[in-house]
């Protein structure tokens, strides 16, 4: 028999489930799967823990936000569950059909420094897409179909240097799902984009997300992008923290899910937002600490 899954509204999607469970005994749908991974640098005393047994499962189509306070690795973890950093633990990733490989997408914390300075930012999105000179054609057709999917308005023909750090943002985001990727990993990606894009930009990224079947982890800080995009909401109250029920002195993050998403904040209505009972539930998990 499953084992009870840990989730504080006791409905997935993502699910975190007990460090002690097997996945193999679990319902799980098609996605990423993290079971009991763990992280740590080393550091003059010997190793920095950041996190310990935390087991998650991405679906696809689905959205996991990451959220706490700075310096808890909410980045480490993210990084980590896409194998872009070594971590401990097990990871099982999305099935893949037709044998082609695994499509990793990236919006990084540092996007204003990620692009060529000496390209536009077509020319710029276009080296980050398969066989960028065979397919320069097809290539500038997904770029335009991903750009006007997110409702944006870029002038892809302008250098970086000539961009604002908003604009180099949407830049990025097209960048990363252009490339149809399976997993999405991006850290603060709507951070610099004005109240009356921001909108627009989550209404399309959650649509993307859910149609192409992606299972994308981001961290976030902003009421309104938990709200509007995630399907759940990983709430790390410090560090070093754990899912696994059984580990004394650790931090216990939880998972809540995002029942119904809500759509179309106007500017200054965060307020508002934070009376939901699902912000309340994260706000209150945030205040616990380690369990001794």
């Amino acid at each position: 028999m499953a084992k009870q899954v840990l989730d504080e509204t006791s409905l997935p999607p993502p699910l975190a489930v007990p460090a002690e469970s097997g996945l193999s005994d679990l319902p799980l749908p098609n996605g990423l799967r993290a079971t009991r991974v763990s992280a740590s640098y080393p550091s003059r005393d010997g190793h920095l823990e950041v996190f310990r047994d935390v087991t998650l499962a991405i679906p696809r189509g689905t959205t996991l936000g990451i959220f706490g306070p700075n310096g808890t690795g909410k980045t480490t973890l993210l990084r980590g569950l896409a194998g872009l950093l070594p971590i401990q633990g097990t990871l099982v990733y999305p099935e893949i059909e037709n044998g082609r490989g695994l499509t990793i997408g990236c919006v990084p914390q540092g996007f204003a420094t990620s692009f060529y300075p000496w390209a536009s930012l077509e020319t710029n999105l276009l080296l980050h897409l398969p066989n960028p000179i065979k397919r320069v054609r097809q290539n500038r057709e997904t770029i335009r179909e991903t750009h006007d999917l997110l409702g944006l308005n870029l002038d892809l023909s302008r250098r970086p240097l000539e961009c604002s750090g908003g604009m180099l943002q949407q830049a990025a985001l097209v960048r990363a799902l252009a490339r149809h990727p399976d997993i999405l990993v991006a850290d603060e990606p709507f951070s610099a984009l004005d109240f009356d894009v921001a909108g627009r930009v989550r209404e399309g990224f959650s649509k993307f997300v859910r149609e192409r079947g992606i299972c994308a982890l981001l961290v976030l800080h902003d009421i309104e992008d938990l709200l509007e995009v995630c399907d759940s909401v990983l709430a790390i109250p410090g560090r070093p923290y754990t899912t696994n029920p059984q580990l004394t002195g650790y931090a216990r993050a939880k998972v809540f899910a995002n029942h119904i998403k809500r759509r179309g904040f106007g500017h200054g209505q965060a307020s508002a937002a934070t009376l939901s009972p699902f912000v309340t539930a994260i706000e209150k998990a945030l205040q616990g600490g380690p369990s001794v």
